[in-house]
């Protein structure tokens, strides 16, 4: 009988751990911009370059647990993430953009997401910074301005890893 007030203290001391480690569970967002494409041309669809990157990707991720993948509507976004949504055996799922040219979908979508998951974004040069931005990234070294004015066109080799735990936001930037 004195162990009972130890033991319903280790229970509390338990169930407050589990609620605090589920409550801030860190979720992971990748976000890349589309594989290679030739900038002169008008048709804006993958290199042989682009490609290879995008199973290049495949690779880079190894290891990685995708809960989802968000793609924007263009087809060098759907191409390149295409091998690592067929890799995987996920449905990439597709979030307007093309029409109305607004983040707004691509936001909503990522914020509706549960915490803990781990998600590939795959879009475009013209709107990666804005809709990390909004998912509360402060620009820095990797992203030094929240609108993609300053977004380095010739890039298509850089991941973004974006964790948010709680309100606590942090990135980390890569290539592959």
């Amino acid at each position: 009988m004195k162990f009972k007030p130890v033991l319903s203290i280790w229970m509390l001391a338990v169930v407050v751990t589990s609620f605090i480690n589920t409550a801030y569970a860190e979720t992971h967002m990748y976000f890349i911009r589309h594989a290679d494409i030739d900038l002169d041309s008008g048709i804006k669809q993958l290199t042989p370059a682009g490609e290879q990157r995008s199973h290049d990707l495949v690779n880079a991720m190894n290891g990685v647990l995708l809960t989802h993948i968000f793609v924007t509507d263009y087809p060098r976004t759907l191409d390149t993430a295409e091998p690592i949504s067929k890799s995987r055996n996920m449905e990439a799922e597709l979030i307007p953009y093309r029409v109305k040219r607004t983040i707004g979908p691509m936001i909503n979508a990522l914020k509706s997401i549960p915490d803990g998951s781990s998600v590939l974004i795959v879009a475009n040069s013209g709107n990666l910074f804005e809709i990390m931005s909004g998912m509360g990234v402060a620009t820095n070294d990797s992203m030094p301005c929240d609108t993609n004015k300053c977004f380095d066109i010739e890039a298509f080799d850089n991941i973004w890893h974006v964790t948010i735990s709680g309100n606590n936001v942090s990135m980390r930037a890569s290539k592959y």
